[in-house]
Formats: C-alpha cells, structure tokens, sequence
C-alpha cells in the first residue's frame, strides 16, 4: 500500500474515530445555567422570585434527562452550577427581602410616632415640616416659628395643615391620647421611592369612656443626594372610622 493511501486511511479512522467519541451537550442544561445566572434579579424585586425557580425546574429537568441517557449527553456540570445559584438566590432573596422590608416598617414606624408626638406636645409646625420634602424642610430650631410668622405661604399651609380632622384631634387631645401601632398593610417601591402606609390606634377617655379612632398614614422614604442618607416624608393620612362627636370643632 502506498504512503498516500495509509494517509487517507489513518485520516478516515481518525473521523470516524471522532464522530463515534462526539456526545451532544444537553440543551436544558445550558438553559439551566442561564436562567441560574439571572437569578440574583431576585434580590431586585419579589416579581423576580420565579427567576430561581424557573432555573431550579430546568436544572433538575437537564439532571434527568442526562442521567437517563447516560454517557450520550453531556452538560451535567454547567446543570448543577445552575442549579446551586438558583438553590442559593432562591433561599436567600426572600430572606433578604423579609428583613429589609422589618426594617423599612421600624424606620417609618418611628417616623410616624414622632409625629404624633410633635402634634401631642403642640409643635404643630414642627409636624407641618415633616410633610415636605427633605430638600424644602427648615431646621427644627427655636427659629423655625419665626420663618412661619414672617411667610405667608408657610402660615397659611400650617393654617390650614391644624384645621385637618386628625390633626386638630391630636392637638385637642395632647398627651392624654394613647397612641398604638396597628400594623403596615403596605410596603412597596415605586419610582425609587420607597412607600410604607401604617395603621394607628388613638385612644382617649371622655367622660369616663374609653373611645378611639384609626387613623392611616402613608410614609415616603427617598434618597436625599445632598446629604447622601434616606430621609421621610409624611404623604397622607387619613381616619379610617367615624370621627368621634366629643372631639368635633
């Protein structure tokens, strides 16, 4: 046999050698590793939680398949890598997000309750000047009632600020109101805004009864770039019962 002829041989063996050794990768394993990649979006936002799961479904689904047809796929490493991220991320964001949002709720709740404290101490100014935002709020000095007697802008939103149900029910009522925290039934992010709304009980006793009222407030947390810290800011709040007739102007 001639050289070239052994050439042409050992090069045909030499394919056909590599077309029997050439096993397909799996394609639910390469997804797998993908969407197990996109996971950590779930640290984003709650909607992202079906991101790992989707991950963790495909991953298994690739373990399977490539187990079942043994040695003819392959891929089963880039499937447990997915796999492990999506098994991680998927634990983990939800956990996360539980107690950043424990934490969003003390911080509003402690917000809230100083203002009800200014109300009941009779800093109606000082209560007014939570309700702007961070960037037009004055100091809260032994100046600020100065800046409201001299602005007639200022007097007239506290003017008509004190004239609100559930403010002017906080003033009438000062210290002898009890205030209890009724929980948050909203948390949510919106715009790079951070919103909290909370529910809190006022009790007072008037001739010897004990009578109450709800009152709903909804909180805004946003980043103040200037002094590069989270700051609040009261947005609304309302009664959520019958005003109580005693207390009426």
């Amino acid at each position: 046999m001639s050289q070239s002829k052994l050439h042409e041989a050992s090069a045909a063996g030499a394919v056909e050698g590599e077309t029997v050794d050439y096993r397909p990768l799996s394609v639910a394993a390469i997804a797998g590793l993908a969407v197990g990649l996109a996971s950590p979006l779930a640290f984003v936002h709650p909607l992202f939680w079906s991101v790992p799961l989707l991950a963790v479904l495909i991953s298994v689904a690739a373990l399977v398949r490539i187990r079942r047809y043994g040695p003819k796929l392959i891929g089963r490493r880039a499937a447990m890598v997915g796999l492990a991220v999506a098994l991680g991320c998927g634990v983990s964001a939800p956990t996360y997000w539980s107690i950043y949002q424990y934490h969003l709720r003390s911080q509003a709740r402690s917000f809230c309750l100083s203002w009800f404290n200014l109300l009941q101490t009779g800093e109606p100014h000082k209560a007014h000047q939570l309700t702007v935002t961070s960037y037009a709020r004055l100091p809260p000095d032994d100046n600020l009632w100065s800046h409201y007697a001299r602005e007639d802008v200022l007097y007239s939103g506290l003017r008509s600020y004190t004239q609100t149900p559930v403010v002017r029910a906080l003033l009438e009522l000062g210290p002898q109101a009890r205030v209890r925290y009724g929980g948050s039934p909203l948390v949510t992010n919106f715009k790079e805004r951070e919103i909290v709304r909370q529910l809190y009980a006022v009790s007072f006793r008037r001739n010897g009864k004990l009578r109450s009222f709800l009152v709903e407030i909804t909180v805004t947390r946003v980043f103040n770039n200037v002094s590069n810290t989270h700051e609040w800011m009261i947005d609304h709040m309302d009664l959520l019962d019958r005003f109580p007739s005693s207390i009426k102007g």
